[in-house]
């Protein structure tokens, strides 16, 4: 798999693409597959965009990570959901090169939709503070199959972790370690089956430099948030990103 060739002002344009992805990501812990995936692929095509975004995406994770927030109970708590969600990763990018994912993009792309407008609305849909371990491990196997394909791991992970009742920054050190623990396990497994080459490893770590400023700009205006608002957008991205899975179910 081979990057396509690309002009100056198109590397310019997928930073800037990349920079805004990273500003929504610092805000909110979520949202920069969602954004960044779907307008690179228009450039470079989707396998090739996948591969690429996910680079970046690692380094915004570990970047947010390291600002702290979580707790060793918390971390035993979401065990199983990791174990799934390694597992899902490592088998989802394995098969990139010929899974379709249209089928399940459009059953999570649902979910997603339906949990975030429950929820917009006040409806009682939520997991107890203490998910059983079959569901936990469902949920971390589910997103993890799905991310390991496509880098986008926010609908089912974001509602997870949402129905926990997380404060805002909590919810934040969370959602984005499992993005991490995701991501990770997608670059090694593409490292270890050769998806990688040398320009389209250059251009991935490239893309880190815009992706780690926009990320600091979000963190940054993360502050003047309400958490009403704060709670409001997760719940508005997680409905996005179920859309944009059902609206590329249906054009595949």
């Amino acid at each position: 798999m081979e990057i396509p060739i690309m002009s100056p002002q198109l590397m310019v344009l997928v930073s800037a693409i990349v920079f805004g992805a990273a500003t929504v990501k610092g805000v909110a812990g979520l949202g920069f597959p969602l954004i960044a995936v779907p307008l690179v692929a228009n450039i470079i095509g989707p396998h090739a965009a996948v591969v690429i975004i996910v680079v970046p995406t690692v380094a915004s994770n570990l970047f947010m990570v390291a600002q702290g927030g979580g707790t060793a109970v918390r971390l035993r708590q979401m065990g199983w959901l990791i174990l799934g969600l390694v597992a899902g990763a490592a088998v989802g990018a394995r098969m990139l090169r010929q899974i379709n994912p249209a089928f399940l993009s459009a059953v999570l792309g649902v979910v997603a939709v339906g949990y975030a407008g429950a929820e917009l609305v006040r409806l009682p849909l939520r997991l107890s503070a203490a998910p059983r371990p079959p569901l936990s491990l469902g949920v971390g196997a589910a997103a993890g199959l799905l991310g390991g394909s496509t880098s986008i791991y926010a609908p089912l992970l974001a509602a997870y972790v949402d129905s926990l009742r997380l404060g805002k920054d909590e919810f934040v050190f969370w959602v984005t370690l499992l993005f991490l623990i995701g991501t990770s396990t997608q670059v090694i497994t593409y490292l270890q089956v050769g998806i990688y080459r040398t320009g389209m490893l250059g251009v991935a770590l490239w893309l880190c430099l815009p992706m780690l400023a926009g990320t600091w700009l979000g963190i940054r205006l993360r502050g003047r948030l309400s958490p009403v608002r704060f709670r409001t957008l997760v719940l508005v991205l997680v409905a996005l990103s179920g859309v944009n899975l059902i609206a590329r179910s249906l054009w595949r």
